[in-house]
């Protein structure tokens, strides 16, 4: 989707090892614009290595690549980039939605709302389809 001129940008890298001491930032003509030290973090889940690198300098709008040893990664700056994200975002919602999803045309996570608090043990099924949803009958589930 890329970044406004004025956003801040940052990614995360996740490694089975430690990231070199330094990542780039090449710009659409191969000139290198950027050089940052990678800021370890926290790790979690399968990756035991996990750093933030901070490219916050780069502006000017354009086509840039990221390069963190071997991988590349490719983005843009400029202005109204992430107009568009509200209504992605929207999209996946609905689409992920308990009971009938209608892009599907299918019944899905139709058993995983469960208790955290309240009267009921937690861990408890509840029904957690949209009210007033009613499934059209199909054959496929998700």
């Amino acid at each position: 989707m890329g970044f406004g001129p004025e956003d801040l940008k940052t990614a995360v890298a996740f490694s089975n090892g430690p990231l070199p001491g330094t990542f780039a930032v090449v710009d659409g003509a191969g000139r290198c614009v950027h050089v940052g030290r990678p800021r370890r973090v926290p790790a979690w889940g399968e990756f035991s290595h996990q750093y933030e690198l901070d490219f916050g300098a780069i502006r000017t709008p354009g086509r840039y690549r990221l390069s963190v040893r071997d991988q590349r990664v490719t983005f843009e700056v400029g202005p109204g980039r992430l107009h568009a994200v509200p209504d992605l975002l929207l999209e996946f919602l609905r689409q992920q939605r308990c009971g009938y999803n209608p892009f599907l045309d299918a019944l899905c996570h139709s058993a995983d709302g469960r208790s955290a608090y309240g009267p009921l043990p937690a861990g408890s099924y509840l029904d957690a389809w949209a009210a007033g949803t009613t499934p059209r009958t199909s054959s496929s589930t998700c």
